[in-house]
């Protein structure tokens, strides 16, 4: 009578573990690279963007939470048969310029980032499209709002310490210069008010501007025309005020110089302005990066100190970020 060797069996499911198991690694490995989210230690943004793009280059833009490599491999699909980047060089703030690009095509990349122990990370599959032929340069009229048919994709802030802003839309009340509508802002503002002592309008360069998720504004003076009608000064010793601001890809934001609502303000077109990655503004985040602005928008804030309330409109015009 012949007895069955359980050893054997057990070896045998053993081996083809061991053989498979690999394997399976293998093809869970290769197929996360193209998955929502990192392969490899998590970065200090979520996926990588894309910026400045013309007819023939692009720039790439991503950050690590430890210092690391950059390297960009693009191409016409997943295969990625080109490289662009530097491999010996340190840094969690990634830029790599891919050129010679081919004007009205669509790309596919991933980034790749390897620290000094040797851990490398890639990105998910990514496209990006070129610019037409012989658009060398952003349209000057591209990042210029003057609201004359619509709220060009401005929308209030919801952030839980800036809800003053209850909503933007195209008004045809009152317009700067020879225009016909400005942007309208509904207010309710209230001194020393945990959410509603400040708020905020901005836009997504991205949702006017689909070619970009991000644009270098270093060095730029950015500026808006405002009205403010009576009563929305607030407390005539410690005014309302507004500021312009712009944020970029990894969250951080810079706030430019205080501007009160003062009485010779009051009913009349005033100009506000910034001027980006400069010294002279009143707030920058930590690691605030003005190479890879996201959106840009205005705040209206109280006064320190005040108790003041102001339910009503405020006025927006001719804001310009180029």
């Amino acid at each position: 009578m012949k007895t069955k060797s359980i050893k054997n069996k057990k070896n045998k499911k053993g081996m083809a573990f061991s053989l498979c198991y690999p394997l399976l690694m293998l093809f869970l490995l290769s197929s996360c690279q193209y998955k929502d989210r990192f392969v490899g230690d998590a970065p200090a943004n979520p996926y990588p963007r894309y910026g400045d793009v013309t007819s023939s280059s692009v720039v790439i833009a991503w950050n690590t939470v430890t210092p690391a490599t950059s390297q960009v491999e693009y191409g016409a699909d997943r295969h990625y048969s080109l490289y662009a980047g530097i491999d010996n060089a340190f840094t969690t703030n990634h830029r790599v310029s891919l050129t010679s690009l081919s004007p009205s095509t669509v790309y596919h990349f991933r980034v790749k980032s390897r620290n000094a122990s040797g851990d490398v990370i890639f990105s998910y599959d990514r496209t990006f499209q070129t610019a037409s032929a012989g658009m060398g340069t952003i349209p000057d009229d591209t990042y210029l709002f003057s609201f004359e048919s619509s709220a060009q994709n401005w929308a209030a802030q919801s952030s839980a310490d800036s809800q003053a802003v209850t909503a933007a839309q195209a008004s045809s009340v009152i317009a700067y210069n020879a225009s016909s509508q400005s942007l309208m802002l509904t207010m309710d503002l209230r001194g020393s008010h945990s959410s509603l002592s400040a708020g905020e309008a901005l836009v997504s360069f991205h949702d006017v501007d689909s070619l970009r998720e991000f644009v270098s504004l270093n060095n730029r003076t950015i500026s808006a025309w405002i009205y403010a009608p009576t009563g929305a000064q607030g407390d005539v010793f410690k005014p309302n005020g507004i500021q312009l601001f712009v944020k970029d890809s990894s969250g951080g934001s810079q706030y430019g110089p205080w501007y009160d609502i003062s009485n010779a303000r009051l009913n009349t077109w005033f100009q506000v302005s910034m001027i980006v990655g400069g010294s002279g503004n009143a707030f920058t985040s930590a690691g605030f990066d003005p190479y890879r602005i996201v959106s840009g928008g205005i705040k209206v804030g109280a006064g320190g100190g005040s108790t003041a309330t102001y339910s009503g409109p405020i006025y927006i015009d001719d804001v310009d970020f180029l």
